[in-house]
């Protein structure tokens, strides 16, 4: 099947994070997964953990806006706020916000236990960007679970998803070379 151009971006973008998560964290153990460098920030088990949350909390609005969309082709375009929200999500470090409640960071869990998490949520996303061929994408617009006034089209809600999960794995990569990360 082939994907309209921007939703088979989008699941680039998304193969491509869980491949990187993967390569992130396979040399890893359950001490090196939950390490922090110091108190106040997260381990990388926290960056995924936080992922696969943000992941779930997603799922339900892109469903909703899936099954409403009427079918037909059409013009793809971006408005002003969520290109700006796109182009923001992968900069490391210029914008810090809290993780909104349920959100936040899960507390220390295995390594499996967080990577299968991280990808079935993931996989789900995947699958949601298939279906999502030939609705009309500048009309497909998802709620914000957390900002109900802030709608983002279907595939910038999957960009964002994508972005999002480079600038944690980016965090988690710090962790990793933060000194006295421990080694096996």
């Amino acid at each position: 099947m082939t994907l309209h151009p921007d939703l088979e971006d989008a699941r680039r973008q998304i193969e491509a994070v869980l491949a990187d998560a993967r390569t992130l964290t396979d040399p890893l153990s359950d001490e090196q997964m939950n390490w922090r460098p110091s108190p106040g920030h997260w381990s990388i088990a926290e960056c995924v953990g936080h992922l696969s949350r943000t992941g779930v909390a997603f799922v339900p609005g892109i469903k909703a806006a899936m099954e409403q969309a009427q079918k037909s082709g059409g013009p793809f375009r971006y408005g002003w706020l969520e290109s700006w929200a796109v182009s923001k999500m992968d900069q490391r470090g210029k914008i810090k916000v809290k993780a909104p409640k349920g959100l936040e960071a899960p507390p220390a869990c295995p390594k499996a236990e967080c990577l299968r998490e991280f990808e079935a949520v993931h996989k789900e996303i995947l699958e949601w960007v298939t279906r999502a061929n030939g609705l009309h994408l500048s009309k497909t617009r998802v709620r914000h679970p957390f900002l109900p006034i802030v709608r983002y089209s279907l595939c910038g809600t999957f960009r964002m998803i994508a972005g999002h999960c480079r600038r944690h794995l980016a965090q988690a990569r710090e962790v990793r070379s933060a000194p006295g990360f421990p080694v096996r």
